[in-house]
């Protein structure tokens, strides 16, 4: 009987000590808690290199549709590509490609095509299929013109602990030329 007696208050002390919980608590706890945090910071930074892929594609938009009537030069596309990369600071800039193209809806016939195509920006972010889809409806009325600007970039976050190594994400962004008329490519 007094194994039973022993076994049983034994039990009883076990019951209304407390000392362990914490330890017990935090082991289960403390997983969770790192795979929140570190998924809080690699999906903020994914969404910090999307805006920063947007802006880029803006940008780059921008600077090409300000251009005048001399037209975008080889080395105008080259800056152009040098501005985007620095707007993805501070994400390195080896994984930056954009493409640059000119559409415009034909006079006479209405139908839309490319007037050029840059892709010299990092080997191209791939070149568009079709000038109707690329340019999004933008081109309404006969003698619009618009530049299109695709851009991708493949972010690789520098914790690989809950999001995946790599995502590619790809902007597109749209200008009109500012001097309404369609910018020529030399």
């Amino acid at each position: 009987m007094s194994a039973m007696l022993f076994l049983s208050d034994l039990i009883s002390r076990l019951a209304r000590d407390s000392r362990g919980a914490v330890a017990v608590e935090f082991a289960i706890i403390a997983p969770v808690m790192l795979v929140m945090y570190f998924g809080t910071f690699e999906a903020s930074r994914l969404v910090r290199a999307y805006m920063a892929t947007n802006r880029a594609a803006q940008l780059i938009a921008n600077l090409a549709a300000a251009e005048g009537s001399d037209g975008v030069a080889a080395a105008d596309s080259a800056d152009f590509c040098s501005a985007g990369k620095l707007a993805m600071s501070p994400f390195p800039a080896s994984a930056f490609k954009a493409t640059i193209a000119s559409a415009t809806k034909n006079l006479s016939s209405g139908a839309v095509a490319f007037d050029w195509q840059d892709t010299t920006c990092g080997g191209g972010a791939g070149s568009f299929a079709s000038a109707a889809a690329a340019s999004n409806g933008l081109l309404s009325a006969n003698g619009d013109t618009v530049i299109i600007v695709k851009v991708s970039y493949d972010y690789s976050g520098p914790i690989h602990f809950v999001l995946p190594a790599t995502f590619n994400i790809s902007q597109s962004a749209y200008q009109r030329p500012r001097t309404g008329n369609t910018i020529p490519h030399s």
